[in-house]
């Protein structure tokens, strides 16, 4: 049995190209009479080696070939695609230790071809395959394992819109800088395409986008620990539609919810948008996923107060943080328990310093939402005071 060795490559050498490539390597030798071009394109050499010039391996080629039945890391080393294979063997009747001679050989023309050799014994490779990089998925799960139950953040805001797409995209990219750079926009989807930020700091594209978007949501993510970004259809003329709901909302990535620097970060950015914003209202949440070999899996659904402009009322079940502002704070405040945090004519509370121990809770007394706040229908005050901020 011949011993045999295979180099895919983007470049068809021609014979007399191999020819003077194998007269420059010491040792290596051909006999013309033996060696020559098998047809128009192909070509075959026998391999003499030594001051005895006896017979070390041949090399045969190039044959036209995509590659198709090598493994995906070893043709990605591959320059510029896989087109030919050249085929080198040391064949049945030459001896072993011929055959690092071959690999040697064979490692040379990969070089000059701009391809990769691959020892159809072993499969070992040259040069070696390089490990893909991580998706994001990947990286930011790598430390997970299937099976797992994780956690994620979902915070929401809600306002009137009685301010034009570009005024409150740039209030939002303002706090951003100055409490949770993570969250400026990184990319965001318009339409049914989705395009890249040219520069992290470029306002002016993101505002252009979420200014002309025809879409009820524009979808965008950030960097880090920042997963997903949402910016309601924000209207464009204001006077016409007084009482729009706006809305944003991010997501923090499963397991950032678990350091104490996060929360850190996120809270003053949570209070500082939502009075920037004059929400009338916000959450942050707790919500779990369920880890698989492919993807995270959502289990569970962040609450949607946000249909279209429409306000549906308060969630109907516990979040983590709970923000009213003036619209609401007169209301619920006598209804709120724990530690409630007050300062012009606004509240906010919590359920639990660490989101790991949050929906424990309700942040309203005697375990239900306050009189005359419906969970499920507008509350008319929200519409009837939308000068009061």
């Amino acid at each position: 049995m011949s011993y045999d060795f295979f180099v895919y490559g983007s470049e068809a050498l021609s014979h007399d190209d191999v020819a003077t490539r194998m007269s420059n390597i010491r040792g290596l030798s051909f006999d013309p009479a033996e060696s020559g071009p098998s047809d128009a394109q192909t070509w075959g050499f026998l391999i003499h080696r030594g001051t005895q010039q006896n017979y070390s391996f041949t090399v045969e080629g190039p044959y036209p070939d995509t590659g198709e039945d090598i493994d995906e890391r070893q043709a990605s080393v591959v320059i510029h695609g896989i087109k030919y294979r050249y085929d080198i063997s040391v064949e049945g009747g030459g001896p072993a230790a011929e055959i690092p001679h071959a690999w040697a050989f064979a490692k040379k023309l990969a070089r000059a071809v701009s391809g990769v050799a691959i020892d159809a014994q072993t499969d070992r490779t040259w040069p070696e395959p390089k490990t893909p990089p991580l998706t994001a998925y990947e990286e930011y799960y790598k430390h997970l394992s299937p099976g797992e139950s994780i956690k994620h953040v979902t915070a929401q805001w809600y306002f009137i819109q009685d301010e034009d797409p570009v005024t409150l995209g740039q209030k939002y990219l303002d706090v951003c800088r100055e409490h949770l750079p993570q969250a400026l926009p990184g990319n965001y989807q318009l339409s049914m395409g989705r395009r890249s930020l040219e520069r992290p700091d470029d306002d002016a594209s993101f505002l252009e986008a979420l200014q002309s978007n025809k879409m009820p949501w524009l979808q965008a993510t950030g960097s880090a620990f920042v997963q997903n970004l949402g910016f309601s259809k924000l209207v464009d003329d204001v006077d016409s539609s007084a009482l729009h709901v706006g809305a944003i909302s991010l997501s923090l990535s499963a397991y950032a919810s678990k350091h104490e620097g996060t929360v850190r970060r996120l809270r003053p950015f949570f209070l500082a948008l939502s009075e920037r914003l004059g929400a009338f209202f916000a959450s942050a949440e707790i919500t779990r996923s369920h880890v698989t070999t492919e993807k995270v899996k959502q289990t569970e659904e962040a609450s949607n107060q946000w249909t279209r402009g429409m306000w549906r009322g308060l969630p109907a079940h516990p979040v983590w943080w709970s923000y009213f502002g003036p619209l609401y704070s007169e209301l619920v405040r006598p209804h709120l328990t724990g530690n409630v945090e007050e300062a012009d004519g606004r509240c906010f509370t919590a359920t639990a310093t660490n989101p790991s121990t949050a929906m424990k809770s309700w942040p309203y007394s005697q375990g239900r939402p306050p009189v005359g706040c419906p969970m499920t229908s507008p509350h008319p005050m929200i519409f009837a005071y939308p000068s009061s901020r």
